[in-house]
This record gives C-alpha cells, structure tokens and sequence, in this order.
C-alpha cells in the first residue's frame, strides 16, 4: 500500500502550520509514524549562514548532513528550481505511516484547504491554478457558514480533523 499523502493550504497566518502541529501530535499520541514536509519558496537553509553545515553546502556538496546528541537533519541540492512532488522524497524517509505537507498548492495529492474567516479571504491559488478540485477533499475554517459541497471541519478542533483523515485513508 502507498503512503498516504495528503497537503493543507491556506492563505498566510491561516493557522495551517499550527493544525499540522496539532494533528502531528494527535497521529503520533495515536501511534502512527508522521512525517511533516514543508514547502517554502525560499532555499533551505536550516543552518546558520556561515556555520559549518551552510559552508559545506555552498561549497557545492550534493547533501549535506548535521548530527547532533539528539537529532539530525540533512540538505540536498536538486538540480532545478521546482519542487519535488513529496512522493520523491519517500525514498529519505522512514516508512511513515502517513505524511503532511504543507504549502504545496499543485501536484496531484489529495488537499484540504484552511480557511479563517477572520482573514475575510479564501485560500485559493491564483488563476490558472494548479490546484484540481478532483483532488480537494474538504475545507477546515473557523466559519461554519463557509460556502462548500465538500466536508466542512472546524478549524479549532483538530480531533475532528484527524478522525476525517484516518477515515479518508482507512487508517485503523
């Protein structure tokens, strides 16, 4: 069976990264392997510039690891300026049972769009979107007026929404 996907996108200060947050901690205390990708539109750069690791890199190493006591993080370098559908990315990661992505508005995954009605704007993409509505699975917002045919989830109750995504990928 293949990892389930599924990304969440919203205007900025929608909350999206705070629901990820959320539903990372609920999935993980339920027991399942999550792994988070973030999409950004600037270049990776977890290291302080100049420290070692940020040297290493912009001296041209293809990947780049840091290993610390508790932790490490590895960066590499691509050889265009899109981004990797996450689907590329399985191959670095650890067998998760499900993955997050946030910022990622193409690309065929399965999405949720967040919606906070206090920003009195809808998250859609600019025209021409990449974004398919074949693959919009359902709205999370503070607004239970939010016009939609799709499933409509509260925004602040992230149980809710961790129960829509364990149904909607049958994860037991």
């Amino acid at each position: 069976m293949d990892t389930p996907i599924i990304g969440f996108f919203a205007a900025s200060g929608t909350g999206k990264t705070t629901l990820i947050e959320q539903l990372t901690h609920i999935l993980s205390q339920r027991g399942y392997v999550v792994t988070v990708v973030k999409y950004g539109h600037h270049e990776a750069n977890p290291d302080t510039p100049g420290k070692d690791s940020d040297r290493f890199r912009r001296a041209g190493a293809e990947s780049v690891f840091y290993a610390g006591p508790n932790s490490w993080f590895q960066i590499r370098q691509h050889p265009t300026t899109e981004q990797p559908d996450p689907r590329q990315l399985l191959p670095y990661m650890d067998d998760p049972d499900l993955i997050l992505v946030e910022g990622m508005k193409g690309g065929d995954i399965p999405k949720i769009l967040v919606h906070r009605h206090a920003l009195d704007r809808a998250a859609t993409p600019p025209s021409p979107s990449p974004l398919r509505a074949d693959n919009l699975l359902a709205v999370v917002s503070d607004d239970p007026h939010y016009p939609t045919q799709l499933p409509l989830l509260p925004l602040n109750d992230a149980e809710v929404v961790a129960n829509f995504i364990m149904d909607h990928f049958f994860l037991v």
